[in-house]
């Protein structure tokens, strides 16, 4: 998987402090993510509800989650950090 930076250290920080601060959520309680490259869409859960404590994306559009009975029915990644998930083109969306 090619890996790209797409943040800088002081973006990285803004968006791990987003990312910890779940109330300032645009679309609580999921936080829209996307990798660019290759273009694809997923988000975020709040880690109190999931019980989470790695970065999982959820590779399903956030906006696209009337059908999904349960979060167990989406793909996901998980990630080792929030700067793991960065490298790999991840960024707040």
């Amino acid at each position: 998987m090619s890996r790209s930076v797409i943040y800088n250290t002081e973006e990285r920080k803004e968006a791990i402090e987003l990312i910890e601060n779940p109330d300032e959520w645009p679309r609580w309680p999921t936080l829209p993510v996307k990798r660019i490259p290759p273009g694809e869409f997923g988000f975020l859960r709040e880690v109190g509800l999931s019980g989470v404590v790695k970065p999982v994306v959820y590779l399903r559009n956030a906006s696209d989650l009337e059908t999904v009975k349960t979060f167990d029915e989406i793909e996901t990644i998980e990630y080792s950090s929030f700067n793991q998930m960065f490298d790999y083109g991840w960024r707040i969306d």
